[in-house]
């Protein structure tokens, strides 16, 4: 799963280096936007709408507590889902061209 998540953050820019047992990560505003606003925000929604599918729609729903049914499934399972679902918003719009957007400069900058 490591090895997957440096080949996420050299896709959205990153300078990764080895440096003996440890890895040396150099962001720039680019590619720390790329992770953060185009991967990192769709993945946390991606827990939501896993939320929403197995636990809020669920039959079993108001019969026992909430968070107690999504957290009783495998952590794996839970960052799978979510790891697909945002890679498959992703493509959508990158698809339909609503992102990569450029960045917003606040007037007067």
């Amino acid at each position: 799963m490591a090895r997957e998540e440096l080949e996420r953050l050299r896709a959205d820019g990153h300078e990764i280096r080895r440096d003996g047992r440890h890895y040396r990560i150099a962001a720039t505003p680019e590619s720390a936007r790329a992770t953060q606003l185009f991967r990192t925000l769709l993945h946390e929604i991606g827990h939501w709408v896993d939320y929403v599918e197995k636990v809020q729609n669920a039959p079993e729903a108001g019969k026992a507590d909430d968070a107690l049914l999504f957290f009783a499934r495998p952590l794996a399972e839970r960052e799978s889902f979510a790891h697909r679902n945002a890679e498959t918003t992703r493509a959508h719009l990158i698809r339909f061209g609503i992102i990569p957007f450029h960045r917003i400069v606040p007037l007067g900058d």
